[in-house]
């Protein structure tokens, strides 16, 4: 069996996750959606993302800078970013 690519995608405005989503579906990946870097770095414990799209302008209490850093020092083989 094929085993596809994992992307997670992580914004915290709906309708990005909405619109990324549905252009995603249309390749030959899994999908894994985030709305906060706390829930990105939870779906990181269990996945290992060949491609991570990351909102640079998200909020809360871990921004995106803190997730990107977290994510390369985890898994430098995953420190695929898009901001």
């Amino acid at each position: 069996m094929k085993q596809f690519p994992t992307v997670l995608i992580v914004d915290d405005v709906p309708e990005n996750l909405r619109v990324l989503q549905e252009v995603m579906d249309a390749l030959d990946c899994q999908i894994a959606v985030a709305n906060s870097g706390e829930r990105a770095l939870e779906l990181l414990e269990r996945t290992q993302p060949c491609l991570i799209l990351l909102d640079v302008m998200m909020g809360g209490l871990m921004d995106s800078r803190l997730v990107a850093g977290s994510v390369c020092t985890r898994n430098t083989k995953t420190c695929r970013l898009f901001l």
